[in-house]
């Protein structure tokens, strides 16, 4: 048996014996050990289908129920609210911050930043390696070849791999910062424009019934002969035209309460029961600001310009990491051998990479382009930004003068005007033309003075959200009464 296996083995044949036999048990048990080590740790998928029905009603079913507010150290509340006894301003913008649609989107980019942080930690799978070599020329016999290769990490790789992972986490959580204070503006800004449609509501309802009064003082009179049928259609038009612009404007309050309910994250039906509702509104006249205060609020306080910011530092250490991989890869590990023969031999196997043609010229060309375009990115940021931070502070500077003088010049003569012609036309000193003339003059006025009213408020928070300096307005509460 010895020496037909020495035979084989010269001509280069195989003989398997019983060693043979346990080695191939053996190699097997390794494949089988090295599989369960590979599928160890991995993750079985979960299908999670989209269905469009079951999501429309869960928005319709959404309330306010697990709605918990956060109040300050020294505030009074406990966490919980109870929507039914009216929600104040800082509540809904609590409510838009929990439940709007597009900050939950947004804040889900979170999950997707922080698992870069994950793939930056690991390090490379191993490469397993095999090799069947025969004999060259008179040297016959046939070797097998294995090993076992691990990629070294270039020098500072692994750094900068996390410090990209790191700004990149940091930009996105800028950018919902920066969405949440977006927010924020557009709850505060519907919720005045609402209050202010609400109290035009309140005006003409006022009117309307001012002008139901006057009809039924005109049908007595010319009852009596003192008023002419011409007097009475007089009445009535205004009277329908008071009733038309009413219903104007209370549409007008239904689209306004219909954008509220929208950037709160709630459904279009949901009773909103605010606690401003039915009170005067008014606003804190705010100091001006000078240039260097509005520069300043907007590089201290604007969240999209730190969110730019993040995006440089983001091309900055994705540059960083580019210039890392110009040195070649070189992997280590250990090599065996085994020849037909019954040789073997373990060593230590290696491989490197001969940078010969690509030193990773493309990608560094790409990510100093993109380092140019984020800094061009963050420099238009800040001339729009501006632009319209200054824009912001001429609009709340012509609405103050506005208002100013609305409260100084035009209230005292107009209430001074209602006073006089309602005495006049119950003495029947002036006509029912002239008293409606000088209704709806004061109509006017005083529908002038809630405009400017409701666009000094929105101005304020105009220019809040154009500096991001924490301006203090005061909307829908009891004011002394020169403010009103």
């Amino acid at each position: 048996m010895d020496s037909q296996s020495s035979e084989l083995r010269r001509k280069g044949g195989v003989r398997f014996d019983q060693s043979d036999q346990r080695g191939d048990g053996s190699a097997r048990q390794t494949f089988v050990l090295t599989a369960l080590v590979m599928f160890v740790g991995c993750v079985n998928y979960t299908a999670d289908p989209l269905i469009p029905t079951e999501e429309l009603a869960a928005l319709r079913q959404r309330t306010l129920d697990d709605v918990r507010i956060e109040h300050g150290v020294d505030s009074p509340h406990d966490g919980s609210f109870d929507p039914s006894d009216g929600l104040d301003e800082p509540e809904l913008v609590a409510i838009a911050l929990a439940l709007n649609p597009e900050l939950r989107a947004k804040r889900a980019a979170i999950g997707e930043a922080q698992s870069l942080l994950i793939t930056a930690g690991t390090w490379p799978n191993p490469t397993l390696g095999a090799s069947v070599r025969s004999g060259i020329g008179d040297t016959s016999g046939l070797a097998v070849g294995m090993d076992v290769l691990f990629e070294l990490l270039r020098p500072a790789e692994r750094n900068a791999r996390t410090a990209v992972a790191t700004v990149r986490l940091e930009a996105t959580q800028a950018e919902v910062l920066a969405e949440e204070y977006r927010v924020v503006a557009r709850t505060r800004r519907a919720h005045v424009d609402l209050l202010g449609a609400e109290q035009i509501v309140h005006a003409f309802e006022q009117e309307a019934s001012l002008r139901e009064q006057a009809a039924a003082m005109i049908r007595e009179r010319k009852g009596i002969g003192e008023a002419t049928a011409l007097d009475v259609v007089a009445v009535e038009l205004e009277k329908t035209n008071i009733a038309r612009e009413l219903r104007e404007a209370r549409y007008d309050v239904e689209v306004r309460e219909g954008l509220l309910r929208s950037i709160l994250g709630v459904p279009p039906t949901m009773d909103l029961v605010l606690t401003a509702r039915g009170r005067p509104l008014s606003a804190v006249v705010q100091p001006d600001l000078d240039d260097d205060a509005v520069d300043a609020g907007i590089l201290a306080h604007r969240l999209d310009l730190k969110a730019s910011e993040a995006a440089y530092r983001v091309a900055e250490e994705e540059l960083r990491l580019a210039t890392t991989k110009q040195a070649p890869r070189f992997s280590l590990g250990p090599s065996f051998e085994r020849e037909v023969e019954g040789a073997q031999s373990l060593g230590v196997g290696g491989s490197v990479e001969l940078p010969l043609f690509d030193r990773n010229q493309g990608e560094i060309a790409a990510r100093l382009a993109a380092r140019d375009r984020a800094r061009a990115d963050y420099v238009a940021l800040l001339h729009a930004v501006r632009a319209s931070a200054f824009a912001a502070r001429s609009a709340l500077t012509r609405t103050k003068a506005e208002l100013e003088a609305q409260q100084r010049d035009v209230l005292p003569l107009v209430d001074q005007t209602d006073a006089l012609f309602m005495k006049a036309f119950q003495s029947r000193e002036v006509t029912a033309f002239e008293w409606l003339s000088a209704r709806s003059r004061a109509l006017d006025a005083r529908r002038g003075f809630m405009n400017a009213l409701v666009s000094y408020a929105g101005a304020v928070a105009d220019l809040e959200a154009a500096t991001g300096a924490p301006l203090d307005i005061v909307t829908p509460h009891a004011m002394p009464k020169e403010q009103r």
